[in-house]
């Protein structure tokens, strides 16, 4: 059908069926459908005749075809950088480009296939891949090009010659001269001619070619024939002007996967061996691997287990993979053994299961020997066979840290030989801080030790320790009052031994240790940060520590002590900590609370970066509130929101804390009612509202489908104008029954037919 025609017009009340819709969008349907539509032609209910075709939805478009009927004339405007431009047109039986040399007709890559015309073609410039003009004439035509091609005429005129453009030569002539005796450079020779001249060079000549046997050969060109013969495992094949030389598939070649059986490789170069089962190297002799690159490498599946180097000579195992050992196992009769492991993860490690024989000399370059025997105070006594350890006894005896004791009156006077005196070195040069002689007390009759410094002391004390490299003192060194002074800008520094501490003692006295220059440079020598410590008191631990911060830490912070009035208040600390200390952010791990004093504004509060919650919002869940205006900041269950919200509510509907909403009794108007109320949303229907039989339309529910029986239900109105109740179909026989009376009896019979 052409256009649309309304099939149903509603009013309130009006019940509207599925087919009152259905034939409403039918003849939607069929107003829009391709087949059956509008023609807009102008004609009545076809529509309007369409004057613009352009960009869909817009109201004033770019892109469009305008029919211009004042014009007579169909226009295309296509968007050209933002702006609507005409074209072409449609106007007085030609297509006319709007602007002169403007618009292509293709383009290289598309386009149009054949061109008709049965007229005047007038185009400035021509550029054809083949051109065929048939009766006509080509005037002030230029013929040339890349490409070569012929050109077919029945007389070729020229003033004197014919000059082909390039470096050619100019041509004067065509000549008809079997042997090309005049060897003329601006003569053409005819097709005759070339050929005897050739057929003459090829009777004279032979071609002459060497082959790796049989000596110098030669083929005569014009009645010999040149054949290549294959040998063994090669074959020959001649297509076209072409010889292939093919090797026989048992001939092994460069390339292509070949198996090689009982041959014999002088010196091969093989970049990679690979195998998908086990490679064996079986030698009537010796197996040599030599490398040029000093590294023999074995690999597992491409991972590198050991190198074996040479290193100047020297050979080089390493093990590839970090902190892995190196075993050398084998069998000692019937069981698998470890003859030795090496360690990586421990430096090298090496443990021998079995005995180690040392032929030579055993150096060891660490501090112990460790023995299953080990014994505190014993040493290594040979006993003919092996070294045991054995305990000193005795005059002399050693304990586990190796001091050797010799027994008080063990030396005697003739023990001594006179060489312990006359068989030593002579010292050049004294220790007079360690230094000891050897000497004998008459008073005791014994020998004595005194060191050198003593023996000084003794004679009047030293006027200078210059020679003495290492100076002790027996006593406290008493300055008298003068300075302990370096020279040439030298440092003055106090070493203790080991683990000793340089002590600064103020005696006790209210002044203390007085440091009368500004700065103190305290720096540790063993990697450790500097740090501080102040005591309580002298013997007692509790100290206070500052510590500078790490090297890590880039650092070179400046600590200033407060003025008169401030204080330094530590994190654990209870204190002051006013606005002038604080400088940038403060982490929130330092915060544990806010007072109210310093309440939070609502503007500082920021929520877009917070975690969502990630569900639904429950009763449980918490808000601030400011309880009262400039109140007390509180928190308050969702719970309250609703409670707040539904207490609110008044009018025709009210809610309760729970959010059961009431509508007040009367309070739905016909006017509040729109559409259809769905029958799942009515319980029961007042009597006051009863629906009238006549609005009960049966037609269009679900026929039951089988014969009625005794439990089926039907509607009765109990007593004219009573209430409507179900009831069964066997009441309605029993009812049929007791009424089938004589007078009656065509009822019973209708009734029992109907049944």
């Amino acid at each position: 059908m052409a256009g649309f025609t309304r099939q149903s017009s509603y009013t309130d009340g009006d019940i509207i069926n599925a087919a009152d819709s259905n034939d409403e969008f039918n003849q939607l349907v069929n107003a829009f459908a391709n087949t059956s539509g509008h023609k807009h032609d102008g004609t009545a209910a076809e529509g309007p005749v369409i004057g613009l075709i352009g960009d869909p939805g817009v109201a004033t478009p770019l892109n469009k075809v305008v029919v211009d009927d004042t014009n007579n004339r169909v226009g295309v405007f296509v968007d050209v950088s933002g702006s609507t431009t005409e074209q072409f047109r449609f106007q007085d039986g030609a297509i006319v480009p709007v602007t002169d040399n403007d618009i292509d007709l293709g383009t290289s890559s598309l386009e149009f296939k054949d061109l008709h015309l049965d007229g005047t073609a007038n185009i400035d410039s021509l550029v054809a891949d083949t051109a065929d003009i048939n009766g006509g004439t080509a005037d002030n035509v230029v013929i040339g090009g890349s490409t070569a091609a012929a050109i077919t005429g029945t007389t070729l005129v020229a003033n004197t010659s014919l000059n082909i453009a390039g470096d050619g030569a100019t041509v004067t002539g065509i000549k008809d001269e079997d042997n090309m005796a005049s060897n003329s450079a601006t003569k053409l020779a005819t097709q005759q001619s070339i050929k005897a001249y050739v057929d003459a060079q090829l009777t004279a000549e032979d071609l002459d070619f060497q082959a790796d046997s049989g000596g110098a050969l030669s083929i005569d060109l014009d009645s010999e024939t040149l054949t290549f013969t294959g040998g063994t495992g090669i074959d020959t094949s001649g297509s076209g002007n072409a010889v292939t030389f093919a090797i026989d598939s048992t001939v092994t070649t460069l390339t292509g996967s070949q198996t090689l059986t009982n041959k014999t490789l002088t010196t091969p170069i093989i970049a990679e061996i690979d195998s998908g089962a086990d490679i064996t190297l079986d030698a009537t002799a010796d197996i040599i691997l030599d490398a040029g690159g000093a590294n023999i490498i074995f690999k597992d599946d491409g991972t590198s287990i050991l190198d074996i180097a040479n290193n100047s000579s020297d050979v080089e195992l390493t093990v590839s993979t970090a902190d892995k050992n190196f075993a050398i196992k084998g069998t000692d009769g019937s069981s698998a053994i470890t003859a030795l492991d090496i360690d990586m993860a421990l430096a090298g490690k090496a443990t021998f299961s079995g005995d180690v024989v040392v032929t030579g000399d055993l150096t060891v370059t660490g501090d112990d020997i460790t023995m299953a025997t080990n014994t505190a105070g014993h040493v290594m006594v040979a006993d003919g066979t092996n070294f045991n350890p054995v305990a000193i006894s005795g005059d002399v005896t050693i304990n586990s840290a190796g001091a050797v004791t010799i027994a008080n009156d063990a030396v005697e006077t003739a023990m001594v030989n006179a060489n312990v005196i006359t068989g030593q070195t002579q010292e050049t040069t004294v220790d007079t801080s360690n230094d000891l002689l050897l000497f004998f007390d008459n008073s005791a009759s014994a020998l004595r030790k005194i060191p050198v410094t003593n023996l000084v002391s003794s004679v009047g004390g030293l006027s200078d320790v210059v020679a003495d490299t290492s100076p002790q003192l027996g006593g406290d060194l008493d300055v008298n009052g003068q300075d302990i002074v370096s020279t040439s800008n030298g440092n003055i520094s106090l070493l203790p031994n080991g683990s000793g501490k340089v002590l600064i003692d103020g005696n006790g006295s209210t002044g203390g240790v007085i440091l009368e220059d500004g700065s103190i440079d305290i720096r540790s020598s063993t990697g450790s940060v500097s740090e501080i410590k102040f005591y309580c008191e002298v013997n007692n631990a509790h100290a206070q520590t500052l510590k500078a911060q790490p090297h890590s830490a880039g650092s070179s912070a400046v600590l200033t002590l407060p003025v008169a009035t401030g204080t330094l208040v530590g994190s654990g600390d209870t204190g002051t900590v006013s606005n002038g200390m604080l400088a940038g952010s403060i982490a929130d791990s330092k915060l544990s609370t806010i007072s109210t004093a310093g309440k939070v504004d609502l503007g500082a509060l920021e929520i877009d970066g917070g975690t969502d919650i990630g569900a639904d919002l429950v009763d449980a869940d918490l808000l601030i509130v400011d309880d009262g205006a400039n109140g007390t900041e509180r928190k308050s269950e969702f719970t309250r929101v609703k409670k707040y919200i539904y207490s609110a509510m008044s009018g025709d509907a009210t809610a309760s804390d729970s959010g059961a909403l009431t509508i007040a009794n009367g309070a739905v108007e016909n006017a509040m009612l729109a559409g259809s109320i769905a029958d799942s949303k009515l319980n029961t229907i007042s009597t006051a509202g009863k629906v009238s039989i006549d609005a009960l339309d049966i037609d269009g529910g679900t026929d039951i489908g089988a014969a009625l029986t005794d439990s089926d239900i039907f509607i009765v109105d109990d007593g004219a104008g009573g209430t409507n109740r179900k009831a069964t179909m066997s009441r309605l026989a029993t009812y049929v029954n007791s009424t089938s009376t004589g007078a009656s009896a065509g009822f019973a019979v209708a009734m029992a037919i109907a049944l």
